[in-house]
This record gives structure tokens, sequence and C-alpha cells, in this order.
């Protein structure tokens, strides 16, 4: 009995604490708002608040009215080894890493001429920390504007080679043409 309350009240005073990696995956766009064919860049990143990151792993999806033009790794001091083709991001590193961590780039640009909501997601995101551990984190989105510019509404409407005013001066013309015969016929009953 003495042994369990020994073990028991060492297991209180010895401090036992488990650190995990403390880590925020970041999706940051130049633009929130686009037209169609323009081109937005967004940064991947990871914050890591302690300890140190050496791998990232993850896969970038985009919506149906968005594509996925270029994808980079790294950023001006690019430590990664691995790659990030096809928006899958298969990232490590020798040097662990920690604060502001650069993933990559991606490229992407709206197809349609439709004003919606898409989004560029990061799926089945994954860090590994000094101990090459790894530690699963939520997958991440960020929400893009599609809109479209009033050059680009003229544009989805039929063409016609008048407009309304055009319209309505040839409407007021033809009346006053058939105002002028009707009375000029009406004169030649009379004097008849």
């Amino acid at each position: 009995m003495k042994y369990k309350m020994l073990i028991i009240l060492i297991m209180f005073i010895i401090p036992i604490k488990i650190y995990a990696l403390e880590a925020n995956p970041i999706i940051e766009c130049d633009k929130e708002e686009i037209l169609v064919n323009e081109i937005v860049t967004c940064n991947i990143k990871v914050n890591v608040t302690d300890k140190f990151m050496t791998s990232f792993s993850g896969l970038v999806n985009v919506s149906n009215n968005l594509e996925l033009l270029e994808i980079n790794k790294g950023g001006e001091n690019d430590y990664w080894q691995g790659n990030g083709d096809n928006g899958d991001f298969e990232l490590y590193t020798d040097t662990p890493k920690n604060g502001e961590v650069p993933i990559g780039t991606v490229k992407i640009r709206a197809k349609n001429k439709v004003k919606s909501t898409e989004s560029i997601k990061i799926i089945n995101i994954s860090l590994g920390d000094e101990n090459f551990n790894e530690v699963s984190k939520s997958n991440l989105e960020k929400n893009i504007l599609v809109n479209v510019s009033t050059n680009e509404v003229v544009d989805n409407i039929p063409k016609t080679s008048m407009n309304a005013s055009t319209i309505v001066i040839l409407f007021a013309v033809v009346l006053m043409f058939v105002g002028i015969i009707f009375v000029f016929l009406n004169n030649k009953k009379i004097s008849n």
C-alpha cells in the first residue's frame, strides 16, 4: 500500500508535459475578387509557434470555375526537398524551421463569366515536427469572389444595330409621315 501511495504522489509531483507541434497553415491571396481570366496568386504558409517543422504534405483543390495554372514550392529561400506537382505537396527538409514558414505559391484564374464565390482548398494536411513525427491538421479553405465587369455584362447581351432611342426617333418619323399623308389625302377629298 505504501508503494501505491508513493507512486501516486510521484505522478503528481513530476510534471508530465507532452509537446505537440503548434502550427497553423494559412492561405493568403493577393486578390479576393477577380474577373474572368484574371490571375490571382495565393501563398501557402505555416505559422509555427513553438518547436520546429520538418515536413508538409497537403493536396490543393480548386472549385469548378477556377483553373489551377501553376504551383511552386517554397519561397525566396527554398530549402524544401520534394515537390508540389499537380497540387500535391510532399515537402521535407533536413533543417527544421519555425516562425512563418513558406510552403509554396499557387496561381489560379476564373474560367467562366459567372458571378460566383469559388474556393481554393488544401486538404489532407500533415506536418512533421523536428523528430519527424506527423501531426494532422484540419483542411484549409480560402474563398475568392469571381465577378463580372460591366463590359463583360454588355458582351453577354445580343447586339442590335439600333438602340432604344433610335427606334423611338424612327417611330416618331414614321408617325409624322403617316400624319402628313393623312392630312394631304383629307385635303384632296375636301377640294374635290
